[in-house]
């Protein structure tokens, strides 16, 4: 039963882990974990040493000062343009994969080769993607709401390329800029002179019906004058051949009667009771007509119908005639038919005319310039790849930890078979003392 127990406990302390043996182990093992842990290092050492360092340039995109922006700002077609919408357009310029190969192909040959190499188009925007960031703010109204950063084998490389891209893509939204303003000139002009031509042909039509208008007026109302003179003619002859026509009968009856001198009705009773009085009295205008005396009448008659036919003594008739001579000619008429624009006229086409050649005498300001960096790039003096410092001290840790699992097992492993071998032996060595 002891005998048991003691193997039992034996088993125990074996599967127990000594400290002391396990430094003593360590201890042993500690060529093998030196050596394993400077090959390490020598590895790491010569990965920093061999491998290409990369280097990074970065700087803040920031809107323009209005200053900057008042020569384009003064032009027609880009009088509401801002700061924030040309940065705007700065970014997705960046973006742009047609710019963006562009700006490849623009690159030496041999950096090219370097920086983007690849023998597809598609192959070399992807580089760029890899050494190019555009990293936006997440601050609503930051400062600087955009930056930059790209990456490089050489520090003076990667700053140079950096600023190189980023006044190459402030070139390109000039250009784009000038472009636009050119089509959109011929567009807004084109456009211009479409509603102008429509609304000239517009006024015309209307000139003409206005014209058209105030003839048949103008000709109704001729028409009635000239009606109303013919009447008032009519009237005036009817009245005159009425007038000759009781001389006449007046004339007749003062010869019958013997009356050469005008007398009225008392001095023609006196003369016919034998007495003989002269009196002159036209007063009584009711007396007969005859009694005015076959001189007076006769001269009369002999007047009236001597006056000429187109002789009208009526007021009515001068002014009639007055009006109708003076309708000969209606000036308004006149006035429009002659005219040979409706622009001093219409203050539509005149406010189409002045902004017609208010495009037409604005031009794109040839030296503008767009800067839309806060400051020059400028490369970091330390690459962020490889990290030195990091990469040594990894491989330190990590080469001590496998030196000192591999000077472990080694130990444990010689530990085992000495255990065995003494085991061995004393398993030989048991039957001789039987």
């Amino acid at each position: 039963m002891s005998t048991e127990l003691n193997q039992q406990y034996a088993q125990d302390r074996e599967d127990e882990i000594n400290l002391f043996q396990l430094l003593e182990n360590i201890w042993q093992q500690k060529a093998l974990i030196t050596l394993i842990t400077l090959a390490c290092l020598i590895v790491a050492l010569a990965y920093v040493l061999l491998s290409t360092p990369v280097y990074k340039a970065s700087t803040h995109l920031k809107p323009i000062h209005l200053t900057t922006l008042k020569p384009l700002s003064s032009l027609p077609l880009y009088s509401e343009l801002s700061t924030s919408s040309l940065l705007l357009e700065l970014a997705k310029t960046l973006e742009n994969k047609s710019f963006q190969l562009q700006f490849i192909n623009t690159t030496d040959s041999a950096l090219k080769e370097k920086l983007y190499p690849g023998t597809t188009t598609e192959e070399q925007i992807k580089a760029f993607s890899k050494r190019f960031k555009l990293i936006v703010s997440n601050k609503e109204k930051a400062l600087h709401p955009y930056k930059v950063e790209f990456t490089a084998s050489s520090a003076n490389t990667v700053a140079n390329e950096l600023n190189k891209l980023l006044s190459s893509a402030a070139h390109h939204l000039i250009e784009d800029l000038q472009t636009r303003y050119k089509t959109g000139v011929l567009n807004e002009t084109s456009r211009i002179s479409q509603r102008i031509a429509l609304l000239e042909t517009k006024l015309a039509a209307e000139r003409t019906d206005e014209i058209i208008r105030l003839q048949e007026s103008h000709d109704l109302e001729l028409m009635q004058l000239k009606d109303q003179l013919v009447a008032r003619q009519q009237a005036y002859l009817t009245s005159l051949n009425d007038r000759i026509i009781s001389l006449e009968e007046a004339l007749s009856i003062a010869t019958a009667l013997s009356i050469s001198e005008p007398i009225t009705l008392n001095q023609l009773a006196k003369k016919v009771s034998g007495r003989i009085e002269v009196s002159a009295d036209f007063s009584n205008k009711n007396d007969p007509l005859y009694l005015r005396g076959a001189r007076l009448l006769g001269k009369e008659l002999e007047q009236l119908k001597s006056r000429e036919t187109n002789y009208f003594p009526d007021q009515s008739v001068r002014k009639l005639e007055t009006k109708i001579a003076l309708m000969q000619h209606n000036r308004r008429i006149e006035t429009l038919t002659s005219r040979l624009s409706d622009h001093p006229f219409n203050k539509e086409l005149q406010a189409l005319e002045a902004r017609f050649q208010e495009i037409q005498k604005t031009a794109f300001p040839e030296d503008f310039q767009l800067d839309f960096a806060s400051s020059k790039a400028i490369a970091d003096p330390t690459p962020i790849t490889p990290k030195k410092a990091l990469i040594i001290m990894l491989s330190a840790i990590f080469g001590g930890m496998i030196g000192l699992m591999t000077g472990l097992i080694r130990a444990a492993y010689q530990s085992r078979r000495v255990s065995r071998t003494t085991a061995q032996q004393v398993q030989v060595a048991r039957p001789i003392a039987d």
